[in-house]
């Protein structure tokens, strides 16, 4: 009885770590280029580093220093967007994405493995209006 009782409390233990272990867990490098800054856990600790007036909206360019990630953030945001971020670190790759947000909030696009003072390119089009390329290092 005592073995099959230990048995189903290892079982349970084994599924509850399952159920609340890796998924959002913050992880750096490059294994973060070109995914989900929330889904991996990245968001938590990130910052804003510059933004720019694009479109009547405010682009925030976003900094984890944790994943060593960049990502473009627009906040109470409705309409199409268009995000792209270049990183030198990873120069022949681009990490872009668009979408239409129905609802306003916040939304945000894919990150680029940028480890500290690595140099990026980033631009975006929010209500029809594209900005010009800027180079943020």
């Amino acid at each position: 009885m005592r073995r099959r009782l230990a048995g189903v409390i290892c079982a349970l233990m084994c599924a509850l770590a399952v159920a609340t272990g890796t998924a959002g867990t913050a992880t750096a490098g490059p294994a973060d280029h070109n995914q989900d800054p929330v889904a991996r856990g990245c968001a938590s600790d990130a910052y804003t580093i510059a933004w720019r007036n694009v479109g009547g909206a405010t682009l925030q360019l976003r900094y984890s220093p944790r994943c060593a990630t960049n990502w473009l953030r627009v906040e109470n945001y409705s309409g199409y967007y268009y995000f792209f971020v270049k990183s030198d670190a990873r120069p022949n790759e681009v990490v872009d994405g668009s979408g239409y947000a129905g609802v306003s909030g916040t939304h945000w696009g894919r990150m680029a493995y940028a480890p500290g003072a690595t140099c990026i390119y980033i631009t975006a089009s929010l209500n029809g209006v594209t900005s010009p390329f800027y180079r943020i290092c």
